[in-house]
């Protein structure tokens, strides 16, 4: 009778059991497991105090399972985090690795390296494309006049000027010696360049710093080399550097403080070129970014 009635508790119960919330079946089995095993016989009790027990079991290892899933939770969003801070860091460590750690304008490793994948794009598109050389006229003697860090601080309000000429996300304005500047222009005729060095020029005018030693002005002024070319097979990156330097030349040989641009159809030779300006004071020599060239 009693085994009876219980079964029928039982049976009751545990249908009700799944419509009652999880944590609360532990505690009807619970419930179940106190009936004394006099009056349910023991080998009733021992079939609910096992059902219990496993059920117990069961719960504890859902909770572990669950707990893992919080912690991997937990420790994959850090691991996330972190991995997203060092890709950061990695990326800022990267773009201060192309960066003029003065001026703020790209480096010499920079535009090396843009000059080469912009020729082989053009290449390709048959476009033309542009390299503005820059050179502060008569720098060493206001260096000698006005000390280093003025003349730190001259190269700054430069390279500053000459970035707020330079807007397109394609223009790479560099220092690429001392008081040497590049500037490359991806599809830019020789007019549209031309027209960018006179911004750049007129725009350093505007900044009006103090030169009393300059030969040119009583201010700071800066000579501009301006080439062009359309990149075929026949030529290499540094035909385009050879021209706009040569191109620069002229400009310092001139007067300084303007513009000159290349004639393609002269491409001077290294050797050539460079044996005319021995013994012109400032002049002579070649130009940093063109002796680099020169000497690969």
């Amino acid at each position: 009778y009693y085994i009876a009635t219980l079964l029928a508790v039982l049976t009751q119960h545990f249908v009700v059991l799944s419509f009652i919330p999880t944590e609360s079946k532990y505690i009807v089995l619970q419930a179940f497991a106190l009936i004394p095993s006099v009056v349910v016989g023991a080998a009733t009790h021992h079939i609910i105090y096992t059902l219990v027990v496993e059920y117990y079991q069961k719960q504890l290892f859902k909770n572990r399972v669950r707990e893992q899933r919080k912690q991997q939770i937990i420790l994959e969003k850090l691991v996330k985090e972190k991995t997203a801070d060092l890709e950061e860091a990695n990326e800022k460590l990267k773009r201060l690795s192309f960066l003029d750690s003065m001026t703020g304008l790209h480096n010499r490793r920079y535009f090396d390296t843009e000059l080469v994948n912009t020729w082989k794009s053009h290449g390709r598109s048959q476009q033309p494309l542009s390299l503005i050389i820059c050179d502060i006229d008569c720098f060493k003697q206001y260096n000698d006049k006005y000390g280093h860090p003025a003349g730190d601080e001259c190269l700054i309000a430069v390279a500053q000027a000459m970035q707020n000429e330079t807007r397109r996300p394609s223009d790479i304005a560099a220092r690429i010696g001392g008081e040497e500047f590049g500037i490359l222009l991806a599809d830019t005729g020789a007019e549209g360049a031309v027209q960018v060095a006179e911004n750049i020029r007129q725009a350093i005018a505007r900044l009006a710093i103090e030169h009393a030693a300059s030969r040119v002005k009583n201010i700071v002024t800066a000579s501009f080399g301006v080439a062009t070319m359309i990149p075929d097979q026949i030529n290499r990156p540094e035909s385009l550097v050879l021209l706009a330097d040569e191109a620069l030349y002229r400009s310092k040989h001139s007067g300084r403080d303007r513009i000159r641009a290349a004639d393609k159809t002269s491409l001077p030779l290294a050797a050539d070129s460079s044996a005319d300006r021995t013994g012109n004071d400032e002049f002579s020599g070649l130009s940093p970014l063109r002796l680099a060239y020169v000497t690969k």
